[in-house]
C-alpha cells in the first residue's frame, strides 16, 4: 500500500507542466490578454508565448517615454514527443536532474528613441492655419 502511495504521488507530481513567472512594473499583457502578476501562470501549452509590456501612467499622465515592448518567450518540451510509450518514465527519471523547466521573465517598456516635445509649433504653421481658414470659409 505504501509503494502504491508513493508511485501516485510521484506521478501526480509529474504532472505539473513547467510554470512562467513575469516580472514587471507596468501592465502586461500574456497572448492579448492582460495578466495579473501576483500569481506564476500556470501551464498552457508548450511553444511560444508572447509578452507584451505597455506604459504605465505617472501620476495620472501618460508616460511618453516609453514605448510597448514585445518579448517572445520560449517554453521547450521536455521529452520529445516522438517517445510515446516512453515519454513518462523518461519524465520521471529525468525531471529531478533537469528540474521541471519553471521560467522567469522580466519585461519593462522600452525607451523612446526620439520623443516630441510638447508645447512648441513647428516654423511656417500659422500661414498654413490662414489658408486653411479661408478654404474653409469659401465653402
Amino acid at each position: 500500500m505504501r509503494i502504491a502511495l508513493g508511485i501516485a504521488i510521484a506521478l501526480l507530481g509529474a504532472c505539473r507542466g513547467p510554470t512562467l513567472t513575469i516580472e514587471s512594473k507596468n501592465p502586461v499583457f500574456v497572448d492579448g490578454s492582460q495578466r495579473d502578476l501576483r500569481a506564476p501562470l500556470p501551464f498552457r501549452y508548450y511553444g511560444e508565448v508572447l509578452v507584451d509590456a505597455v506604459p504605465g501612467d505617472q501620476d495620472g499622465m501618460p508616460d511618453w517615454s516609453k514605448q510597448e515592448n514585445r518579448t517572445s518567450v520560449v517554453v521547450a518540451r521536455p521529452v520529445a514527443a516522438w517517445l510515446f510509450p516512453l515519454d513518462l518514465p523518461l519524465g520521471l527519471v529525468l525531471r529531478p536532474f533537469h528540474g521541471s523547466g519553471d521560467q522567469t521573465v522580466t519585461v519593462e517598456p522600452a525607451e523612446v528613441e526620439k520623443q516630441v516635445s510638447l508645447g512648441f509649433q513647428p516654423e511656417g504653421l500659422e500661414p498654413l492655419r490662414d489658408r486653411a481658414f479661408a478654404a474653409r470659409s469659401q465653402r
